[in-house]
């Protein structure tokens, strides 16, 4: 997966997901999440994360959090794990996000093994009520 720089500033709120590859009536095969983006200030996003390995262990991550946001990137380095360093890069339709990190398992605060390098897609462009994904809560 790539990314292409966009010169054009981009309003990244909205609701992305990402879809699992295989569902039946008892199982998702594949990872799935779901991610908010509120757009605060011209440089500033709150972020709502999660994601899911799916079968067979269904092992998750997830965080919120206030990020810087500059010519349509954010990097996000959880308070947990230094070593972790999330980006997105936002387009349009979608935002690509790449997980680095010195650690392979339990990398980010994450659950074991899970990597979160994906592109989920833009469902929604409307400004998002953040949530907790785990809670429910809605964060103010």
């Amino acid at each position: 997966m790539g990314y292409t720089q966009n010169t054009k500033h981009i309003n990244p709120s909205g609701t992305y997901t990402l879809n699992a590859h295989i569902r039946n009536q008892e199982n998702i095969y594949g990872s799935y999440g779901d991610l908010q983006i509120k757009l605060i200030e011209s440089n500033s996003i709150v972020v709502s994360l999660f994601y899911c390995k799916g079968e067979p262990s269904y092992n998750s991550g997830s965080f919120i959090d206030t990020i810087t946001y500059i010519n349509n990137i954010s990097h996000y380095i959880p308070n947990l794990d230094s070593l972790c360093t999330l980006s997105f890069y936002f387009t349009d339709s979608n935002v690509y996000i790449n997980q680095k990190s010195d650690v392979n398992v339990g990398a980010c605060g994450f659950g074991y093994g899970v990597y979160i390098d994906d592109i989920y897609n833009k469902a929604s462009s409307e400004s998002p009520i953040i949530k907790d994904f785990l809670t429910d809560e809605i964060i103010k």
